[in-house]
């Protein structure tokens, strides 16, 4: 008889697998203080489920069959969700009966010399700002 290595995501003891993998090795009393999800039912089913091991210093850590239940457990919520794409869709804007044409993005030509500061250097703490790939901005 093997023993089953399926998890549900969200459940208990996808909690204390998901909490020992983001915070790394930890002892049981630490687990179960963080916070509500983990409990020590979970905890001791995958103790016995050889999922959680101790290790040298008498922490808890996630052995290989606890991460892969983990991933396929991942892998399934993603699966489960089917993204669907949305179709383009035209802009309506109630109160405009022309298309727009993005003119305020346009460089300002009202005032002259207005667009001058862009010719000039770019600064960080009066120094010019160099590029990784060699280029210094003039």
């Amino acid at each position: 008889m093997t023993t089953p290595t399926q998890i549900k995501h969200g459940s208990a003891q996808w909690w204390v697998l998901q909490t020992i993998r983001d915070f790394g090795p930890m002892t049981k009393r630490d687990l179960l203080q963080l916070g509500t999800h983990e409990t020590p039912e979970a905890f001791d089913a995958l103790r016995k489920l050889h999922m959680v091991t101790k290790n040298h210093d008498d922490e808890f850590e996630i052995q290989p069959k606890g991460r892969n239940a983990l991933m396929t457990a991942n892998k399934q919520r993603w699966k489960d969700n089917h993204f669907i794409k949305a179709a383009s869709r035209t802009l309506v804007n109630a109160g405009s009966r022309v298309a727009y044409n993005g003119a305020e993005l346009r460089p300002y030509n009202g005032r002259p010399g207005a667009m001058d500061a862009y010719n000039l250097p770019s600064l960080q703490a009066d120094r010019r700002v160099h590029y990784r790939t060699g280029e210094v901005m003039a």
